[in-house]
């Protein structure tokens, strides 16, 4: 949010007391279910969309700007079966990991949606990411305070 509405809107945001939960978003999903909290940004719309179908009470509307991760595979250095690894990065990649990403309500990098995404990582090497976060996680702490 700082990013697109700037650091007026993000004090804004401190005036309103608003808490930080360590739950994962399903179990901030849970809670809104409830009727516990009103909303949260951290709820992920697979996790939403999976409940709606289900009955719950919920809507998952997405925010200005999504974030987002383009997803992605990783196989650790000398893996003790490395072809075997290699094989199941290809099938997650390939069309038939995809389509069962998509069954199962998770958003693939190659899909136009509805609403804006953002890729905070793009263009970052690993070292300006983590330097990053750093600071948007001090910035974070800051308005809940």
């Amino acid at each position: 949010m700082l990013k697109y509405k700037g650091r007026e809107y993000v004090e804004k945001l401190r005036s309103q007391d608003i808490r930080l939960f360590k739950l994962s978003g399903s179990a901030m999903r849970d809670l809104v279910i409830s009727g516990e909290l009103a909303g949260s940004p951290g709820i992920f719309r697979n996790q939403a969309l999976v409940k709606m179908e289900q009955g719950a009470p919920l809507n998952w509307v997405p925010m200005d700007v999504v974030i987002s991760n383009a997803g992605g595979s990783a196989m650790v250095g000398k893996a003790p079966h490395p072809h075997a690894a290699l094989l199941l990065i290809d099938f997650i990649i390939g069309p038939e990991g995809q389509s069962i990403f998509e069954e199962n309500k998770y958003g693939v990098a190659w899909k136009e949606y509805p609403f804006k995404r953002e890729f905070p990582e793009r263009d970052m090497t690993t070292m300006q990411y983590l330097k990053e976060e750093k600071q948007w996680n001090r910035l974070l702490r800051d308005i809940a305070r």
